[in-house]
């Protein structure tokens, strides 16, 4: 008798611990209140499948990232103005800082452990966590009820994380930003190389672009440096070789030249990493960083053997 009580006390734990997620775990994440706005509802979940019909197209976007779920909640004042809270839950905090970066537009702000205002939009990384916060009143674009409620948000989400390591192993001189994806629909939403997939982007890939702003005879660039992490030494060896004769339109033999009349790139292969340099303004630009990034790539092999 007692080991049946005991099995159903298991039972019941387990249930009420099943009950409790993912709605009610992510919904405490979440205030009622924002200053002189309200939760009109209790939010809603919607799991790896449900994201397609609260966002149809878009939710490729989010699954590229390893997706888990995403609680919605409407918040309203008393005068109707509305905004969402979209808290979207990531296989780790890689992934959730990789939607972040994809995503990030406008400018910095001090939320969670990278945040962004975009003029009518809040979002922000936290652990494994994504947030995103939207008016849906038009002209109620106010950025301190916004950035509160991101606030709030983050504040109450106790997991933290590290983003991948290599958004920390470039040179920081002029660097903006860098984003991380794996796939080359996402690459040519911020730097367009071809229609076709010419660096063989994809399942099992790690895509970093850094992002620089850089001053030359007077004039301002904007190099974007590509570093690729493949699953094995071949697919990179080949993607080297296309992005020669299909990017950057050169002799393979080649690994820095001009691109544009006053634009340099190169591209670098070591082992299963790609390195690719667009739109520098010299070739010093272009030989420092790669040197720069072979040097780091050295020591993550030799880490690796050690």
């Amino acid at each position: 008798m007692k080991w049946m009580v005991f099995a159903a006390g298991i039972w019941l734990a387990g249930f009420v611990a099943c009950g409790r997620q993912p709605g009610t775990a992510l919904r405490n994440l979440t205030p009622t209140t924002v200053g002189p706005f309200t939760a009109v509802d209790r939010g809603k979940v919607y799991d790896e499948t449900g994201i397609y019909d609260y966002m149809d197209g878009a939710a490729e976007i989010y699954k590229q990232y390893d997706y888990r779920r995403l609680f919605v909640r409407r918040y309203q004042s008393r005068e109707g103005r509305t905004f969402l809270v979209e808290l979207f839950q990531f296989g780790s905090p890689a992934e959730a800082y990789g939607i972040y970066s994809h995503l990030f537009d406008g400018d910095s702000v001090d939320v969670g452990q990278g945040g962004f205002w975009t003029g009518t939009a809040a979002g922000f990384w936290k652990g494994p966590y994504f947030g995103y916060l939207r008016w849906e009143s038009p002209g109620a674009e106010q950025a301190d009820v916004l950035l509160e409620a991101a606030r709030r948000v983050a504040a109450a989400i106790s997991e933290t994380g590290e983003p991948p390591k290599w958004v920390n192993r470039f040179p920081e001189e002029g660097l903006q930003r860098v984003r991380y994806f794996h796939d080359y629909v996402l690459l040519n939403a911020h730097v367009f190389l071809s229609t076709e997939n010419v660096l063989n982007l994809g399942k099992g890939t790690e895509v970093f672009l850094a992002e620089y702003q850089t001053e030359f005879r007077g004039n301002d660039f904007q190099p974007n440096v590509l570093l690729v992490i493949y699953p094995d030494e071949a697919r990179a060896r080949d993607a080297a070789a296309r992005a020669r004769t299909e990017v950057l339109k050169w002799d393979e033999s080649e690994s820095i030249g001009q691109i544009a009349r006053d634009l340099w790139g190169g591209v670098r292969q070591k082992r299963n990493f790609l390195i690719l340099v667009t739109d520098a303004p010299e070739r010093k630009w272009v030989s420092h960083i790669l040197d720069a990034l072979r040097s780091e790539i050295q020591r993550e092999m030799e880490g690796l053997s050690s």
